[in-house]
Formats: C-alpha cells, structure tokens, sequence
C-alpha cells in the first residue's frame, strides 16, 4: 500500500471533517452531526446543501434557456466567413494545420476536458496532505503523474475523430504530419503544467537540489508517454462518448 495512505490514520477523518463543510459532502455529513447532537452544524450544512441544489438548478435552467434559443444544431444555412482564429496564428504546414485543429477540440470539446479533471486536482489533494502532515514530499508525485496524465490524454485521438479522421485520409495527410500534430497540441498545454508541478513544489519543500532529477523525470514521462500514445492511438481504436455526447456516458461497444 502506498505509505502516504497507510500512515493516515490521522489524516483521513480531518479530510472528512473538511468535505463535510463542502457542497460535495455537506449533504453526506447532516446525519452525522443530527446523531452526534451538533445541531447546529446540521443546520449550516443543510444551507451549503440547499444552496448548492439551489445553484445547480439555476445552471440547468440557464443551460436549457440557452439550448433552446440556440441549439448547437442550426441545419445547413449560409454562414459569414470569420476569422481563421489557431489557423490563422499557427504555421501554414499540414502538422500546424493539424494542432491548430487540436487544440481547438481541446478548447471546445468536454469529451477532452472531462478525461483531464483529475489533473489541477493533483497538487491540491498532495499540498492538503502535505500540511495536515508536515511533510510535503509526497508532492514529488504531482509532475510525474501529470505528465502521464496528460501525455496518454491523446492515446484515443483517432477514436474521437470519429468519422472526421476521413478528412485527414481524403486530403492524402503524412502519418507524421498527423501524429507531430496532435502531439505538439497536447505539448502546448502539457509542458507549462508539468514545469509549473515539477517547479512549485520546491517553494514549499526548499529542496532545490533535487529539483534537476525531478524535472528529468517529469519530462522524460511526458515526452515518452506522447510518443508511445501516438503508436497507441495511430493503431488501436476504442469505444469513446460520440462527438456532442457528454464525456460521461458510456460508450458503445465497437
């Protein structure tokens, strides 16, 4: 077992303790404190949870609002040419084409960001253990996992295209022009994620020698797992959410 966790006897109710006062596990927690006698607990945790039930009903309301008046489907009507946007700023090469193309499904598809939310969540669970502990060296693991993280976030690339990776046959794209872009997409993000875990932990832990052996390790991660995901995702195809799916809904068998 991981010694981070075996060794958190202490820890872990004082976790409990602080998501109970959360909107993740107010809720959760009102029993407790009826049973415990802490009514007054109870009751502020039945606000944060009214409040919470309260919120989410207002998003909903403004999200159907929205996919009512302006639903994401509008047929086939003539549009205004606009600007190029990532086209425009990105070198006019296939592999520049095809990161700027990227980065736009990383920056408007939730099928993307919903496999990567785990990743800022990494140094805020570590540095929480850190300090309930005093000892932050289990934030040695946030660059390293991150790396990995986000490097094998595009081993399902050609999954997610869909029937779009046509284009890229129909056009006669080089396999390294494809593969360089998608990598070099996922760098543009990846790397200054990486640097800042790798780099941040240092102000906390003063262990600034260990600081080259980190971000070797880190990087090495991150550069090895995009060169193995490309193989992966250029080789195999898997079960993923169809496009305008949500990223949580389970997939069709293929």
């Amino acid at each position: 077992m991981w010694p981070g966790v075996s060794a958190s006897t202490d820890f872990l109710p004082e976790l409990a303790g602080t998501l109970s006062w959360t909107p993740l596990g107010a809720v959760w927690s009102l029993g407790g404190d009826v049973a415990a006698g802490r009514p007054a607990d109870a009751a502020v945790k039945l606000l944060i949870a009214l409040a919470t039930l309260a919120g989410l009903a207002w998003c909903w309301k403004l999200l159907l609002e929205r996919a009512l008046v302006n639903p994401p489907y509008a047929g086939s009507g003539s549009r205004k040419g606009g600007k190029p946007g990532l086209l425009g700023l990105l070198p006019a090469t296939p592999a520049g084409a095809v990161t700027a193309r990227a980065l736009i499904y990383w920056l408007r598809d939730p099928r993307y960001a919903g496999s990567l939310v785990v990743v800022p969540l990494l140094p805020i669970l570590l540095v929480f253990q850190g300090s309930q502990s005093g000892d932050y060296g289990t934030l040695a693991f946030a660059a390293p996992l991150a790396a990995f993280l986000l490097a094998w976030s595009i081993s399902a690339d050609v999954s997610y295209d869909n029937t779009a990776f046509a284009l890229h046959v129909a056009t006669g794209l080089r396999g390294v022009d494809d593969r360089l872009g998608r990598a070099l997409a996922c760098l543009a993000f990846a790397l200054p994620v990486v640097l800042i875990f790798a780099v941040g932990q240092y102000f906390l832990t003063g262990s600034w020698s260990e600081l080259p052996g980190q971000l070797g390790l880190s990087l090495g991660i991150l550069f090895t797992g995009l060169g193995l995901s490309s193989v992966v995702s250029a080789r195999y195809t898997v079960a993923v959410p169809l496009p305008g799916d949500s990223p949580f809904k389970k997939p069709r068998a293929m």
